[in-house]
């Protein structure tokens, strides 16, 4: 009565073995898939909190500052020249006149495709479709210090050159695209922050991007290299001047305002701004509807 489970037995145990080579292939696919999935969680959940929060405090900013998260697009280095770039010559519609100031053309910085931007899952704010052309004047501190140029899709674009000494161009770079989760600083949020010193580390690597070189982005919150609050600043200038500083005018600028690029000073390039960094703001719905006329410049170094 014992023979034929045995013998079942037996059979279902050599045709285990045939399937021996699918069944690990099998293990070794979802073990990769576990790791690199948990690599996507890893480079998705760049700043957050590494040491535990204990105080009120510190446990209501931090919970702040994940709620008011907006996407970002690192422009790392690309493998291919698209459109998208840094630097170069750029691709310019016959109806756009490359900008100038009173020592010649501006620089050409970068240009970006609008519809590869979304594609990639970049800010909702911008145009959907469309190229944005930025180039800058080494007029320090002026708030138009980058021209922001838009052309519709549709537009033909040619490689267009300087025609001034002033506008050499920096050194060319294909675009890529990397998603980052972007986070407000302390700063951006108006937050004076009464925490001691463990916990004001861990809140201020909320906003800190885990990321090596420099740091060039479309959109997101500006990575500070000093203590300001930008988006009054932007305010102000917009407006022509003023001193109001006060709480409810922060946190109404910050509503208000988007950076639209980060560019940082990057040896691989050639840019040098003191060693620091160039922002370009744009109030969300001047950029929704493509004015990026109404730009306002910040630099730090």
């Amino acid at each position: 009565m014992e023979t034929a489970p045995r013998l079942v037995r037996e059979l279902l145990a050599i045709s285990l073995l045939g399937f021996a080579p699918a069944i690990l292939m099998a293990a070794v696919v979802g073990g990769l898939t576990i790791l690199f999935n948990l690599r996507g969680q890893t480079a998705s959940n760049a700043g957050r909190v590494g040491e535990p929060l204990r105080s009120p405090e510190a446990i209501r900013i931090a919970r702040r500052t994940r709620r008011n998260m907006q996407p970002s697009l690192l422009l790392s280095k690309g493998r291919r020249l698209g459109f998208s770039k840094l630097g170069g010559h750029p691709d310019l519609p016959s109806e756009l006149t490359w900008p100038e100031g009173r020592d010649g053309q501006f620089r050409f910085l970068a240009q970006v495709d609008l519809a590869d931007a979304r594609t990639a899952g970049g800010p909702e704010w911008l145009p959907a479709t469309g190229r944005i052309y930025a180039f800058h004047s080494e007029d320090n501190g002026s708030p138009d210090q980058v021209r922001v140029l838009y052309a519709p899709a549709e537009a033909s674009v040619a490689e267009a050159q300087p025609r001034d000494a002033s506008a050499w161009p920096y050194d060319e770079q294909p675009i890529a695209f990397v998603r980052h989760d972007s986070f407000p600083s302390l700063d951006w949020l108006a937050e004076d922050v009464a925490v001691d010193e463990a916990e004001l580390d861990a809140l201020v690597g909320l906003s800190t991007p885990d990321w090596n070189g420099p740091l060039h982005k479309l959109g997101g919150f500006p990575d500070e290299l000093q203590d300001a609050p930008m988006a009054v600043v932007c305010e102000r200038l917009f407006h022509g001047g003023g001193e109001d500083d006060d709480l409810e005018a922060a946190h109404k600028a910050a509503r208000i305002w988007r950076l639209v690029l980060q560019i940082d000073s990057d040896p691989s390039l050639g840019t040098d701004f003191g060693g620091g960094r160039l922002y370009v703001f744009a109030r969300r719905d001047d950029a929704r509807r493509a004015r990026f006329d109404r730009t306002i410049t910040l630099m730090q170094t």
